[in-house]
């Protein structure tokens, strides 16, 4: 997982490939901003191939899991929300890095994201 949970962790995974991707929070029980921007540990991120999906859930067997989507060509939906196009969001990414390297101050930096 990374800093900044699992909407970062998504994000940082399609970054390379210009791929997006629509997920949908599978607990209702958990508010929204922890369940996307909370950094528990022990979770895992995988993507499989639809036509692989039956042979990755068998070898999972009784191993807790959730399905959070699909991969799509390059637009970012969360919970039936449009968040716009992955390369936006790259942008964002690499500039908030930038300014954090450049000294800019760290909320100025962040506020980007």
């Amino acid at each position: 997982m990374s800093e900044g949970g699992l909407f970062v962790t998504l994000l940082e995974s399609v970054f390379g490939n210009g791929l997006g991707f629509d997920v949908v929070a599978d607990d209702p029980d958990i508010r929204k901003d922890g369940y996307w921007f909370g950094e528990s540990q022990s979770r895992v991120v995988v993507s499989v191939k639809p036509g692989r999906l039956a042979a990755f859930k068998k070898a999972l067997g009784d191993h807790p899991h959730e399905e959070l989507g699909f991969v799509t060509h390059g637009s970012v939906e969360i919970d039936g929300m449009d968040w716009g196009n992955v390369l936006t969001w790259k942008e964002k990414y690499d500039e908030a890095i930038a300014q954090l390297l450049a000294g800019t101050e760290t909320d100025a930096a962040l506020s980007t994201l």
